[in-house]
């Protein structure tokens, strides 16, 4: 059995085909008898589908809702930065402490000039404002 024409089979049963197709299609099946039955076989398979009843239970379909709410609202992105975010704010404080107690150590006191860490000295000073 090709697999050219056992595609052009399968399509035959959901789509349209061409009309070159449906020559390939019907010259392949007077051709080969294996592709033949796998028609007949499918034939009947997609008719026996046809014929069952399906039961659901009465919450069904919201149990298949759930399902997919449960499964959208784990990988939202507000809930991921909102887990994020605690682990964030505490290092990022224990950085900010950590640089004004290092500004405080260097300079002795805590300003926005040390803060920014400008150093001015005398000579600086004289420099900039004159005597």
């Amino acid at each position: 059995m090709n697999a050219q024409h056992y595609q052009l089979l399968l399509r035959s049963f959901d789509a349209e085909l061409s009309t070159v197709e449906q020559t390939q299609l019907q010259t392949a099946l007077e051709q080969d008898a294996q592709l033949r039955a796998e028609q007949q076989y499918l034939q009947q398979l997609r008719q026996q589908l046809g014929q069952q009843q399906f039961q659901f239970g009465a919450d069904f379909a919201d149990q298949v809702l759930q399902k997919i709410g449960n499964t959208t609202r784990t990988y939202q992105t507000a809930d991921y930065i909102t887990q994020l975010f605690p682990p964030i704010a505490i290092s990022a404080a224990a950085a900010i402490l950590l640089l004004i107690g290092f500004a405080y150590y260097q300079e002795g006191n805590i300003s926005l000039r040390t803060l920014a860490g400008i150093i001015l000295d005398d000579q600086t000073i004289l420099m900039y404002y004159g005597s």
